[in-house]
C-alpha cells in the first residue's frame, strides 16, 4: 500500500505538471485571441485560421483539464480502496492473543488495554480486541477508527485538485490549495509519515 506521503507526491506532482501544460496553453489561446482582436487581419484569414485555432486550443485545454481531473480522481478512489483494504481483517494478522478472547475466561479493562497496548499496530487484532469489550461492555478508552480519516483527507484532495485545475493561471491558488502548508499538504505529509 501507497503511503500517505506517495500519495501526495503523485497527486502534486501530477496536478503541478498539468497545471503548467495548461498554462501554456492558455498563453497560446490568449495570443490568437488577441490576434482576432488587432486589425491586422482579414475576416477570411481570420475564419480560416486564427478561429479554428482558437477553438483548437479551448478544445485541448477542456480535455486536457478533464483527462487530468479524471486521472486525479481515478489515483484517489485507488488509494481509497487501499485504505479501506487494510481495515479489513485478515486471518494473517491474528496473533496468540486471540486465544484469550476466545478462553471463555473474563477478561478485564486492563487486560484488554494491555492487548491494544500490544496490536497498536495489528487493525485485525485493535477490531476483533474492541469486539470484544463492546460485547462484554468493558470500556477500554480506545477506539477503532481505521483509515476514516484519511479516507475523507483524499476525498477534500479531490476538490482540491479540481479548483486548482480550473485556475491554471493561478499558481499561487495551487500552492494555497495543494502546495506546502497547505491542509491537504499537513494531512498527508504533516504527521511525518
Amino acid at each position: 500500500m501507497k503511503t500517505k506521503k506517495e500519495f501526495y507526491n503523485e497527486i502534486y506532482g501530477a496536478i503541478k505538471e498539468a497545471l503548467e501544460k495548461l498554462h501554456d496553453l492558455s498563453e497560446q489561446l490568449e495570443a490568437a485571441k488577441a490576434k482576432s482582436r488587432s486589425n491586422k487581419y482579414s475576416r477570411q484569414y481570420l475564419e480560416s485560421n486564427i478561429f479554428p485555432q482558437i477553438n483548437k486550443l479551448e478544445r485541448q485545454i477542456r480535455d486536457y483539464r478533464e483527462d487530468t481531473k479524471r486521472r486525479a480522481w481515478a489515483t484517489c478512489d485507488e488509494y481509497t480502496a487501499e485504505l479501506r483494504a487494510a481495515d479489513d481483517l485478515d486471518p494473517s494478522k491474528i496473533t496468540d492473543d486471540i486465544k484469550l478472547l476466545q478462553a471463555g475466561i473474563p477478561l478485564t479493562q486492563r487486560d484488554l488495554r494491555a492487548m491494544i497496548a500490544r496490536n497498536e499496530s495489528n487493525s485485525t487484532m485493535l477490531q476483533l480486541t474492541l469486539r470484544y469489550a463492546e460485547e462484554h461492555k468493558i470500556d477500554t478508552g480506545s477506539y477503532y477508527v481505521g483509515n476514516r480519516g484519511t479516507i475523507a483527507d483524499v476525498e477534500a484532495t479531490k476538490y482540491s485538485v479540481d479548483s486548482a485545475l480550473k485556475l491554471e493561471n493561478s499558481p499561487n491558488l495551487f500552492e494555497r490549495l495543494l502546495g506546502e502548508g497547505s491542509p491537504i499538504y499537513e494531512a498527508f505529509c504533516g504527521d511525518g509519515e
